[in-house]
């Protein structure tokens, strides 16, 4: 994005107007809802899913935030706000937008939002807050990666984290996800039945090609805790999608083993499942 399509989108959002001319909506997700993204929320959508479950003025540690979706019209419920994102545009508007918070890019490999990151990178240095939340971002890294931000979002909480998943079971999501990278509409019974077998705890969906025509060869199905992709689908320069989805009571159990902690599980919205993890 050249200068002045940055200070356009910069001028636009404070003025609460909406964006025109990003180059890849990807790269400030979720800040803007493209007409034709069929998942995704709009930064509405996040902060009421936000003050669905912190009823207490408190500070918060965003994972996955953009650049501030939490602060929209904040009202000074959150007192104290971080964010740490792996897409450094994201960082950078959010330090224009809201100079008295903190930023931070995290260089972590994403198959969708930064593909060239490091999959070894590590966490920045973060003071504790009292809440983390991380919305629409475990839905799109496998289940190491997942454990992972929650170790480090334990060490960094003082009350409690808040994320979301997909549940395999929802066949109705699946199907959604499936055909729209998917040249030509299936039925249930075309669905890669696999996947909902009861076997298969955790499954990773997979759309290699950004081009219609190369998605029916190209999606992917992976059912395991680690997402280990071909060594071609390695070297790939960029993703059109990538999903993970849950047995939900499955994951709850794990989550119990690791963390010893209390969790409640709630579906405030038609396409995820929230879990609430106690210090």
């Amino acid at each position: 994005m050249d200068e002045n399509s940055f200070n356009k989108f910069l001028i636009d959002y404070k003025g609460n107007g909406k964006p025109s001319d990003l180059y890849d909506v990807r790269k400030i997700y979720p800040l803007k809802k493209a007409e034709t993204q069929i998942l995704g929320s709009t930064i509405e959508h996040v902060k009421d899913m936000f003050l669905t479950y912190f009823t207490e003025p408190g500070s918060v540690l965003d994972i996955g935030g953009s650049a501030g979706n939490l602060l929209y019209n904040n009202d000074n419920f959150i007192t104290k706000y971080s964010c740490l994102d792996v897409v450094p545009i994201a960082r950078d508007y959010g330090k224009y937008l809201y100079p008295n918070s903190n930023f931070y890019f995290y260089n972590k490999f994403n198959w969708i939002y930064n593909i060239t990151g490091d999959p070894n990178a590590k966490f920045p240095e973060i003071e504790e807050h009292d809440y983390t939340f991380f919305y629409n971002v475990a839905i799109s890294c496998d289940y190491n990666d997942l454990i992972e931000i929650l170790k480090f979002a334990f060490k960094r909480t003082r009350k409690k984290v808040i994320f979301n998943v997909h549940d395999k079971n929802q066949t109705d999501m699946l199907e959604l996800i499936y055909n729209k990278y998917h040249s030509t509409d299936i039925s249930g019974i075309n669905f890669p039945l696999h996947v909902k077998e009861t076997d298969n705890k955790i499954s990773y969906l997979l759309a290699t090609s950004r081009k219609e025509e190369q998605r029916i060869d190209d999606i992917e199905l992976f059912n395991q805790d680690k997402f280990t992709p071909s060594n071609k689908t390695l070297k790939l320069k960029s993703c059109s999608a990538f999903y993970s989805f849950y047995d939900i009571d499955y994951l709850r159990k794990r989550l119990v083993d690791t963390f010893n902690c209390r969790i409640e599980i709630s579906t405030p919205d038609t396409h995820t499942v929230t879990f609430e993890l106690h210090r």
